[in-house]
This record gives structure tokens, sequence and C-alpha cells, in this order.
């Protein structure tokens, strides 16, 4: 077994720290908060009012930089009012961001236990949000390949980037009903969704084509492409994925529907309704620096979060959240090889950080103390490894996002990489999850077209499998502290709830349709925290009522891809564009022993 080392400058095994007070292990959780709760006595209050010149102030975001820091803070006001509790000392830039509106930018000088007045006064623009918070055209997020065409204050129309006034409509006018829409809705729109990529947004916002053109794109998905360093990818979609006839009815569907003389179209979305009470006491916290994907929240080293930096410098970033000096509280440690694509984050033995090369085809470590840094090949070559996750023993289970067929498994003890079989045609992996007992559980991003879509469990103990059926296929997974599995659907718009005991599949959809939830977590009250790029907010499900409330992101147009939860009940990730971010559902309220009032 070939090993690459590179030398650069006892945790949980990579289990969620949720997780760790179920299973009883004896290990040590270290509290992790954002710098805003450090020394409470000194912190400071800005508060004030917002008002406009049209329209309602109802839960607008209001964002207060510290400029020394590069820290921002953003809440949300309540009555045309806000309060951001337990800031550091420093210089301010305080402003409103709202689609529709333009906000001065006040500076704020803020001194140890102070409170500062700003009144903020907004002047109404012509800039809209045809569909939806998530505002400016389908592509809420660029780093997955969305398109953001030019607004337009049509409230029922928008611009494509041809500056053809597109029409809002609903699904069946978009996708008419059809053989081909079916197999589609199972093989394909589990990736693409309705939103944010889909195959009628490549058409209006990209380029118009004609069946040959459908013909070339549907293609590539079926290519074994090459590598750079030699040796071919999987193809994303197989013939075990769909017949010769099924794929050339596709191209066919599209041609007609998304051709040449089709009317330009896409979805029409719900407004946002804004929960102003639940707002009010939730607060964003961003950290400026290099960008994330995934986050893991360290238990060795108190406050410290890491990321992967997947899309730009292949690398893995440390930042020290209690650490307010800019200079010093990041570190980044760069990957050496091709397309290395660091995803699926975790801390495990020791300190030591893991993730799965989804470009460089291996399973990589680092040790965050000396630099070392190795990289462990994975057996299937152009896979596209994906998330992976660790169980108690310390073994290290991954999934495949390509057709392939099987999931991996890296053993702790003797470093050796090894795959398993997956009993559906063509498996292809995404979120994986290890439960309480040991348990292997997999999202599969695109079904094949006769296969019902389904979320599947493996026991190592017993070498078996279960699949538990779904309504659309599912992307991430998270495990509630009852031992209940939870799944998001990207194109279902649905949360899953699967009983491992009792064998029964619960999905709830959300109240906005068409949403796309990338990411699922269960916070420490069991609360159920989705991703939702298209109406640009994370939503909450509380199990006990069964009622949705939507949290605006504190920017537009991005995206939340992977979520963490500490052992304070903040939620870290790696906003899209913005770099890491904390947030407190309940956290912009006065500290014990601070002066703010």
């Amino acid at each position: 077994m070939e090993v690459k080392t590179f030398s650069r400058r006892t945790t949980s095994f990579g289990i969620p720290m949720a997780t760790l007070a179920l299973l009883g292990m004896g290990f040590v959780v270290w509290p992790v908060e954002p710098i805003m709760a450090q020394n409470p006595a000194n912190q400071g209050v800005i508060s004030g009012s917002v008002t406009a010149d049209r329209g309602e102030v109802h839960a607008f975001r209001v964002k207060a930089t510290d400029t020394d820091h590069r820290i921002a803070y953003t809440v949300f006001t309540r009555t045309g009012r806000f309060q951001i509790f337990n800031l550091p000392p420093s210089n301010y830039e305080v402003q409103v961001l709202e689609i529709g509106f333009d906000s001065p930018v006040e500076k704020v000088d803020l001194k140890a236990g102070e409170t500062k007045t700003v009144d903020l006064v907004l002047k109404a623009n012509a800039v809209r949000s045809p569909r939806g918070e998530g505002g400016y055209g389908p592509g809420a997020y660029t780093g997955y390949a969305g398109t953001q065409p030019p607004q337009s204050p049509q409230s029922s129309r928008m611009r494509d980037t041809r500056g053809d006034i597109v029409k809002l409509v609903d699904f069946d006018t978009l996708y008419p009903p059809s053989p081909a829409r079916d197999v589609m809705m199972t093989t394909c729109f589990g990736c693409h969704g309705a939103n944010g990529d889909s195959l009628a947004q490549r058409a209006w916002h990209r380029r118009l084509t004609d069946e040959e053109g459908w013909r070339t794109r549907v293609n590539r998905m079926f290519v074994r492409s090459p590598l750079p360093g030699g040796g071919h990818r999987i193809p994303w979609v197989t013939a075990d994925h769909m017949s010769a006839e099924q794929k050339e009815n596709i191209i066919k569907y599209l041609a007609v529907n998304f051709g040449l003389d089709s009317e330009p179209r896409d979805l029409k979305l719900d407004p946002l309704v804004r929960d102003e009470a639940a707002l009010a006491q939730a607060i964003y916290v961003q950290y400026e620096g290099l960008t994330g994907h995934d986050p893991a929240v360290s238990v060795q080293d108190p406050g410290v979060v890491y990321l992967s930096d997947l899309f730009k410098n292949d690398s893995i970033v440390a930042v020290d959240t209690h650490n307010l000096d800019y200079a010093t509280r990041q570190k980044e440690w760069r990957i050496e090889g091709r397309d290395a694509g660091p995803h699926g984050l975790i801390e495990h033995a020791g300190g030591k950080v893991m993730w799965a090369g989804m470009g460089g085809d291996h399973i990589g470590e680092l040790d965050p103390k000396t630099g070392e840094m190795r990289l462990y090949p994975t057996p299937t070559e152009g896979g596209h490894t994906h998330t992976l996750r660790a169980d108690s023993r310390g073994d290290v289970w991954y999934t495949y996002m390509r057709g392939v067929g099987k999931i991996g498994r890296w053993d702790y003890e003797t470093k050796i990489v090894t795959d398993n079989e997956v009993p559906a045609k063509a498996f292809n992996g995404y979120g994986i999850i290890v439960d309480t007992h040991d348990r292997v559980w997999l999202t599969q991003i695109g079904a094949p077209a006769n296969e019902a879509p389904a979320v599947r469990m493996y026991d190592p103990k017993t070498d078996k499998w279960t699949a538990f059926q779904t309504s659309s296929p599912t992307r991430r997974l998270t495990q509630d502290s009852k031992g209940r599995i939870w799944a998001n659907q990207y194109f279902g718009n649905r949360i899953v709830r699967i009983d491992p005991v009792s064998g029964e599949v619960t999905e709830f959809p959300l109240p906005l349709k068409y949403g796309n939830l990338y990411e699922i977590w269960a916070d420490l009250e069991d609360n159920i925290w989705a991703s939702n790029s298209v109406y640009n907010s994370l939503v909450k499900f509380d199990q006990t009522t069964e009622e949705f409330t939507y949290y605006p992101f504190p920017e537009f147009r991005t995206h939340v891809p992977k979520m963490e939860v500490d052992s304070q009940g903040t939620l870290w990730f790696g906003l899209d564009r913005f770099a890491l971010t904390g947030f407190k559902p309940e956290g912009n309220v006065p500290l014990s022993g601070s002066t703010s009032r």
C-alpha cells in the first residue's frame, strides 16, 4: 500500500460532538465559543432603529463589521429596532442589507462596556427579487456552476443573460409530465435539482441549443473523461442508471421543451416568510479570510474550526475563533498533487484532520501540530472520493460520488484502504454518517431509472444491507439524540426521518415550494437544520411542533454546503464566498457578567 508523506509546517475519531455525548466513550469535550463570548465584562452594545421611505421594516438584516479585526456580526430587527450584544471594543461599520433598499454606512467607535446608538434610514431602490429571497435570478451560489442573470423590476418575470424576459411558471409547466421527466426526476434531479443549476437554468442562462446540442450535453454525463496524470474518471451516469432508449427520450424531451425556439421560463418561488420574534434572537458571526467548504469543529484545540478549501487553494485551513487578530488567527496547509479537492473534513485521533480527496483519489491526513501530511490512495481511480466519517474504532468510511457502486474504508490500525460493493446498481454515493451502533448510512444522489430512491444502511457486524425507500433521492444525513436518522432531499424539498428500530420512514415537506435542501444537521436540542440556497436561508425544523422557521443568510446569493454544531450549540459552516461563519439561533442576548443592557 503506497503512502505519500509530506512534511509541512485524542479526539472523537470524527464523530460529531452531539453524538459523543450519546456514546459515553469518556472523551473530554471542550467548549468552543466564538470571539464575541470572551471577556463579557468588556463587551459593548450597538443598538438603534431602522426606518425606510417605503414599505415595512420587518426582520431586516443589520450588519456591524469590525474593521480592525475583520469580523462581521449580523442580527435582525424587531418592530423596527435592533440590538447587537457582546461586541469586542473596536471600530465598526453598521448598515442594513436588504434587497430593494439602499442603506447608509455608519461608523462607530465602540469602547469597552459602552452602548452606542445608530439609527439607519433606508431609501427604496428599483432592485427586486422576482424569485424569492435568493433573488437575482436562479443561481443562488456560484461555486457549483450556478448562474446569476441581471434582475428585473417585474414581479413575475426576470431577465436572463441574453436580455430576454423569462416567464416564471409552476413545475409542471416548466417540465411537462412525460416518461422522460420521470427518469430525470429519479436519476438527474437529485444532483441538478429544480433550482440552482437545473437543466432549465442551464438552457436559459447559458445558451439555448438544438437536439444535437442537448445530445452533446447529455452524453458528457456518460463519458470516462481523462485524468490529468493518466487514467480515466468513472462516468457520472452509466448504462445501469438508464437505458439507451431512455437517454434518447431525455435528449428529445429537452430539445422540445428547452430548444432554440422555446419560450424562456423558470420556476416561480414563494415569498419568504420571516418570523421576526425568532430572528431577533439570532446572530451570525463571519470571520473574513480564506473560503472553505467543510467545517470540522476541533475538540482537541478549543476555539479552532478547520475548513477544507475545496475550490481555490486545495488546502486545509484552521481558524482560531478565540483570536481577534486577523493576521494570526488563520493557518493554511496546502495539499500537494493534482486537483486534490479536499472534502468531508473530520477531526480524528490525536487532533489529526482527515478528508476525502475528490479529485486526488485519496484519503488525506494532516497533523496540525507538526504539519506532517499523508495521502492514502483509494482503490478506485477516478471515482470522485466524496465524504468520510469515522466509527468508534477509528476506521474511516467514505463514499464515491460517481457511478462506482462502492463505498470505501480506511483501517485505523493498518492504514489500508479497501472498497466494499454496494448492492445497488452503479451506486453514486454522496452523504455518509456512522451512527452510535457503528452502522454506516449512505445517500445516493441519483438512483437508476427503474429503482426507487433509498437511504441505505450497512451493518459491518452482520455484513447486512438495508434500504429505506424515499420519494426522491437524498443528499446528506444526520442523527439526533434518540438515534433517528435524518436526510434531506435536494430536489424533493423534504426532510426525511428514519426510525432504525421500526423501519418507519416519514417525510416532511417544506412550506415554501421548490427549495433545494443541500445540507442537514441535528443541533443539541434535536432541532433539524437544513440549508436552502434558493431561499438564501437556513431552515430550522422543530421536532416537537413540526414547524419550520427560515433564517436568511447574512449575505445575498450564497450557500451553506456543510455545517457542524459545537458543544455550545453554535452552527459552523463555510459560507460560500464569505469564509467561516458561526450561527447562534438564540445568541443575540447579553452574556453573564456583561455590562450590556
